[in-house]
């Protein structure tokens, strides 16, 4: 159920002295104003709703019947006595991001909008803490309202200045271009944009705008209220990132439980089965069996040992990072390929590689990245091949793009998302060692980095390895 405490500006509505009702779509009366209480002695949570439901329904019956977004009818009062009054429509946007719609109710002869109580509407746009400007009919701007002039800037009382466009971010012109048809057909709407700030920056802004027409229904021009939601909608950014990483941290908590399930219990029956082996040959008096099986519990708790080790590894990415600082990508590489000397001397690897960039990030992740990335490389290459590996860099949206290239045996396309989940190997383990959790880590490191990570590769063919850390 919407609240009235989700109304922007709601202490300019309180004391507005037109009468003001905001509907959701549902319909539901979600807030009436104190001179709409006046106007028809009617108030939420006073056992009025019906009441408020019927004048809501009347006046969206005749802004439908007449397509127009403002109508002439008449309302009952509390007292049951009926007013005439005048009453116009406009899409309201509140603090959760809902559309609502909200309706303005005046006595005939009392219309802000009209010539004859212009400077009453001027000195209430003013008063809002909404920015507020005027259209003609011809789409010039005549007036804009003190909130407008104090977010550019303007201290010379500049109420006329046409080019309101010129604040206007160039990437979001073509919003306004596409909604000038709607121009035309006089009708209300919204939309979003940035505009700049007397300071440099650029707020989101939420634009409405409303037709302007006199009581005989004569077609004026447009006002147009523009609301800052920069805060609402960096609040909704951190709340969907957020719900993203609960996202994932449920999906790992699955893959967590399946290899609690699976992957460990597996070295765990190896383990089982040959102690229950040894224990029947020492009661019937035959030892020579026992050291061989003794090496199978040895090697099972060993790859045990292992699995626990690189799940605890993974669960640290984020739980143990340390705090981002600015690393030499350059400087992170010549220490992963010094980790890897001995395997790259024993391959006659060759490792060719562009000047890498400055980043922020966690120095000790960013070399565990790249020394599994190359540990990859250099163990997944033909027997009768020395690994080549090149190692570039581009940069795009803000961020680095890496790219890895190996000459190695390739990955079929219908493994390419597999490889980066926990223990997920393609190959067994007598053909290449490891626990297949190495992938995974460079996932969880890269997302930690604000990037992402893929792959290109085609069975004997190669692979090149992709991630993007933010600039």
């Amino acid at each position: 159920m919407l609240k009235a405490e989700l109304v922007p500006n709601k202490d300019f509505f309180d004391s507005y002295k037109e009468a003001i009702l905001i509907a959701s779509a549902t319909p539901e009366v979600i807030y009436v104003n104190a001179a709409f209480t006046q106007l028809t002695g009617l108030m939420l949570d006073a056992g009025d709703e019906k009441a408020l439901m019927e004048i809501l329904k009347a006046c969206e019956t005749a802004t439908v019947n007449s397509n127009e977004s403002h109508c002439h009818l008449s309302i009952g009062e509390k007292n049951a006595q009926v007013k005439p009054v005048n009453v116009s429509s406009s899409p309201l946007i509140l603090s959760d991001l809902t559309k609502v719609t909200l309706f303005t109710f005046t006595r005939p002869g009392n219309n802000p909008a009209s010539i004859n109580d212009e400077r009453k509407f001027y000195e209430l746009a003013d008063a809002s803490p909404a920015m507020i400007f005027l259209e003609d009919k011809n789409g010039q701007a005549f007036f804009f309202n003190k909130a407008w002039l104090e977010f550019i800037g303007d201290s010379g009382d500049n109420r006329s200045d046409s080019k309101w466009e010129t604040y206007i971010h160039p990437e979001d012109i073509k919003v306004t271009e596409e909604h000038r048809a709607e121009d035309v057909d006089r009708v209300p709407y919204s939309y979003e944009l940035r505009l700049q700030k007397f300071d440099g920056s650029y707020r989101n802004i939420f634009v409405i705008r409303t037709p302007v027409t006199a009581e005989d229904g004569t077609f004026n021009g447009y006002m147009a209220s523009c609301l800052d939601i920069t805060e609402i909608e960096e609040s909704q950014n951190k709340i969907n990132e957020l719900t993203r990483e609960l996202k994932l941290a449920n999906e790992e908590l699955e893959q967590f439980t399946y290899v609690t399930s699976h992957d460990l219990q597996e070295p765990l029956r190896m383990i089982t089965g040959y102690i229950q082996l040894i224990q029947k040959n020492i009661e019937r008096g035959n030892l020579s069996a026992i050291q061989e099986f003794m090496d199978f519990v040895l090697s099972g708790t060993s790859r045990m040992q292992m699995l626990i080790a690189d799940l605890l590894k993974l669960s640290r990415v984020n739980r143990k990072g340390a705090p981002f600082t600015s690393v030499d990508l350059s400087e992170v590489l010549n220490v992963a390929l010094a980790h890897l000397a001995k395997k790259i001397k024993n391959t006659g690897a060759e490792i060719n590689c562009e000047q890498l960039p400055v980043v922020t990030g966690d120095t000790f992740q960013l070399v565990n990245l790249f020394e599994n990335i190359l540990d990859n490389a250099l163990k997944f290459t033909p027997l009768d091949t020395s690994p080549h590996i090149a190692i570039s860099v581009t940069e795009a949206d803000g961020k680095y793009i890496f790219e890895v290239k190996d000459n190695g045996i390739g990955i079929d396309n219908k493994f390419h998302k597999r490889i980066f989940a926990i223990f997920q190997r393609l190959h067994n383990r007598g053909e290449y060692e490891g626990t297949g959790i190495g992938l995974a880590v460079c996932k969880k490191i890269v997302e930690r980095h604000g990037g992402d990570i893929w792959v290109q590769s085609e069975p004997g063919n190669g692979s090149a390895f992709y991630f993007s850390i933010k600039k």
